[in-house]
């Protein structure tokens, strides 16, 4: 099992960025969600998560996101790992989340 390491931030008056990287899984998925908890304490009405270290997401993963867009006024994801890319695509889910290939894009896309 290979651990989740994520790190957060505010931008700006309503943008948070969430980061992580590992597997978001069953065992580490708490920990994104208390993360992205913890943004919106701080102001955060809208998220940016880079998915873009993250190598593996199993089904707590992603209902974890699911529950994050219903929880978030706006939810862009960085995903760069076609594994990952290839999940979102099977599961449809491509289709619900604003995918983006750089945190980059994704700053610029939801720039106040």
């Amino acid at each position: 099992m290979c651990a989740l390491w994520c790190e957060g931030r505010t931008l700006g008056d309503s943008w948070g960025l969430a980061v992580a990287g590992g597997e978001l899984d069953i065992a580490t998925s708490g920990q994104l969600k208390d993360l992205c908890h913890d943004l919106r304490i701080h102001g955060a009405k809208h998220l940016i998560v880079d998915l873009s270290g993250v190598t593996f997401v199993d089904s707590d993963g992603l209902g974890l996101l699911v529950a994050e867009q219903r929880r978030s006024g706006q939810l862009h994801l960085v995903v760069t790992q076609p594994q990952m890319l290839r999940v979102f695509s099977i599961t449809g889910l491509d289709k619900l989340f604003i995918l983006h290939s750089s945190r980059d894009d994704a700053l610029r896309a939801t720039a106040d």
